[in-house]
């Protein structure tokens, strides 16, 4: 029988009826093939929908038995069994141990309470133990000397571990190997040079003795032993050169507190043996001369003692010139070239005597006696009543003699001449 092709109308080619020639494809698309009793295909056929009514089915030799597909994996045949995620449905899967005794190399004795794991070296494996007094022994080999990678030499104390090339050693921690460091002087040290910056704690003499605490800025005793270099405030100014003994800064920045002290305790001294001492005993302050010599209070211009307000003078020595004593601030005696001037009355109960300029008694307070002569200066004669003068003062001329009252002013009486 011959071959025979489909045949199919070529819409290319004014719809002529051809047969379908070799190696071209039939599209039937939106069409069906129905009614067909045998169908033979080779190669790939390609359908969207494929109904077969027939029990004899073949692909590939093999034949399909037709059944009714719901959509669900269930309806199938032949289907393999589904994973329910159990390990223990795998098959072919490694045991994994429930617990440590499960382990190769734990032994599998049952422990008590309290008991570590020990690896026995006879028995080769880990089994319970206790730790108690033979520890040392138990762990003997696990002691830091025994470490492939530490190396121990001469004498441990002290010492850390540092890491030098690939091992550890032991070694001292040299200060330059620190970090974020301050300043240290140890004791023995000689400063030289500046401490500048600010200085925490507190500062020792060579006896041990508190100088200076920099916590409270507080002074607590004398400084004593040599102290060469400078030492600053916190705001880095100068304060002391130990070098030259000079103080160099302008002003304290913070007070030098000496707590309440006596001639014996908590003073500042100067002298060699302390001779000149300055100190608060509680209630006063005090300057004393506790030695030989005499107390001094020397000055290129003047010496004043006044308050601490600096309001009112007590005392003022004038430098080449008079001393003042002052009461409430008023001055009320100054020395002269040749003598005194009092400012005011004088009111005293004197006892022994008073003398002249020329050592001659002139009266006994003592007798109430007078011994010399009262010789009045001449001076101005008053010409009225209330001219100036003071009070007791007596004036005299060739023809009265004049007395200053304190009610009526001057008064006189006249002179006559003897016989």
């Amino acid at each position: 029988m011959a071959v025979r092709y489909p045949l199919v109308v070529d819409t290319t080619d004014n719809n002529k009826i051809k047969e379908l020639p070799s190696g071209d494809s039939l599209n039937l698309s939106g069409n069906n093939i129905v009614n067909v009793v045998n169908v033979t295909a080779s190669g790939t056929l390609t359908v969207q929908n494929l109904a077969v009514e027939t029990s004899n089915f073949t692909v590939n030799g093999n034949n399909l038995n037709t059944i009714a597909f719901t959509g669900s994996y269930t309806d199938l045949s032949n289907t393999p069994t589904l994973f329910d995620g159990v390990y223990a449905s795998l098959t072919g899967k490694p045991t994994i141990p429930g617990s440590i005794e499960d382990l190769a190399n734990v032994g599998s004795t049952a422990p008590t309470n309290g008991q570590v794991l020990v690896y026995d070296t006879t028995l080769g494996r880990y089994e319970p133990g206790n730790i108690n007094a033979n520890f040392s022994t138990q762990f003997g080999l696990e002691d830091i000397d025994n470490l492939n990678n530490v190396i121990f030499t001469g004498d441990k104390t002290n010492d850390v571990l540092k890491f030098v090339g690939g091992v550890w050693v032991n070694a001292k921690v040299d200060y330059s190997e620190l970090t974020s460091t301050t300043n240290v002087v140890e004791q023995g040290d000689t400063l030289s040079g500046s401490v500048i910056g600010d200085v925490k704690g507190s500062i020792f003499a060579d006896d041990s003795k508190l100088m200076m605490d920099g916590l409270t800025g507080t002074l607590y005793g004398p400084m004593i032993g040599d102290v060469t270099g400078s030492v600053f405030g916190d705001d880095s100014t100068l304060l002391v050169d130990g070098v030259s003994g000079t103080i160099n800064s302008s002003a304290l920045t913070m007070p030098i507190q000496i707590p309440d002290g006596s001639i014996s305790a908590n003073y500042i001294g100067f002298g060699a043996d302390d001779d000149l001492k300055i100190f608060h005993n509680g209630n006063h302050s005090i300057v004393r001369e506790t030695g030989t010599g005499s107390l001094y209070l020397q000055s290129n211009n003047n010496v004043i003692l006044g308050s601490d307000s600096d309001t009112e003078t007590y005392v003022k020595g004038i430098y080449n010139g008079a001393v003042e004593l002052y009461h409430d601030n008023v001055k009320k005696l100054e020395t002269t070239t040749n003598g005194i001037e009092v400012e005011g009355s004088i009111t005293s109960n004197f006892i022994g005597s008073v003398f002249a300029d020329d050592s001659s008694q002139m009266l006994d307070a003592e007798s109430q006696t007078l011994y010399g002569t009262i010789v009045a200066t001449a001076g101005t004669a008053p010409t009225v009543s209330g001219q100036p003068g003071a009070v007791g003062e007596i004036r005299f001329d060739d023809n009265y003699i004049y007395v200053k009252t304190s009610g009526a002013g001057w008064k006189r009486a006249s002179l006559s001449g003897l016989v």
